[in-house]
């Protein structure tokens, strides 16, 4: 009942994960290409420095790859993602950092804080207080708050702390390609790409769940529990709940106690 009223849609995203439904976020395709690179010594590329051109869709690296060092042209099979990265120095205003820009893929996202890399969690349950976590609230339009642990749980920077945030923005649905002609649009010139061609179809790519279809279909995650029959079954489904470490359960006649330690 209390998810049905919710009009913010991070509020919904993060009350129906709370409770085990994990809505769909915006995600960019993926496509495995082959790639040739010019002879020359061995080069490290890293995130974003190849680029792929399909039909007007931008493929790229998120992750960082090396080219050894050959005498000839040599060939690599790599997966790259659909979309277009961006970095942002944002200052930290104590509270989150929101990135405006719509059809994020928040599973691209990097943050670095003095040079140090932090890790992305669905919830700060298993964070001590020297964990250099953040957690991604997304919104409808596929921009995003980033927040940082407090408490014990975390490390919340300082406030006026500059924050590197790098991501990938997308198409969604309709970066999803069927195999076709593909061209290099940027690489390092050390070690140029010269040829590329699509070796599987561009899949993947889905825009992010609406507050409607939350709002529907959390209720459902439910009905997929079945009946409490008894302690055992009781104790499993609890269980089943990202918010719950461990649970023991008791019936005495028609009372139902329930011990929960939270994550």
């Amino acid at each position: 009942g209390i998810l049905r009223k919710m009009r913010s849609y991070s509020n919904a995203f993060s009350k129906a994960s709370s409770l085990g439904y994990q809505p769909v976020t915006c995600k960019g395709a993926t496509c495995s290409f082959g790639v040739t690179f010019s002879a020359g010594g061995a080069t490290r590329y890293e995130r974003g420095d190849l680029i792929v051109d399909v039909d007007g869709v931008k493929f790229t690296n998120d992750e960082g790859f090396d080219v050894s060092k050959a005498a000839a042209e040599s060939s690599l099979t790599l997966l790259l993602h659909e979309g277009t990265h961006v970095a942002e120095d944002v200052t930290y205003n104590g509270y989150n950092i929101l990135i405006r820009k719509a059809n994020i893929d928040i599973d691209s996202i990097l943050v670095t804080i003095d040079n140090v890399i932090y890790t992305q969690v669905r919830n700060f349950g298993y964070s001590s207080s020297d964990s250099t976590h953040f957690m991604v609230l997304p919104e409808e339009d596929g921009s995003c708050s980033i927040y940082f642990g407090s408490n014990g749980f975390g490390v919340q920077p300082a406030i006026g702390k500059s924050v590197r945030v790098e991501y990938r923005t997308c198409q969604g649905s309709d970066g999803n390609i069927e195999m076709t002609l593909a061209t290099v649009n940027d690489s390092l010139s050390e070690r140029e790409a010269t040829a590329v061609s699509m070796v599987t179809n561009a899949t993947g790519g889905v825009y992010a769940e609406t507050l409607t279809s939350i709002k529907e279909k959390t209720p459902l995650y439910f009905n997929t529990k079945r009946a409490a029959i008894n302690e055992m079954v009781a104790q499993d489904i609890i269980n089943s709940f990202p918010f719950v470490h461990k649970s023991k359960v008791g019936v005495i006649g028609r009372e139902v106690v329930y011990r929960i330690i939270p994550t």
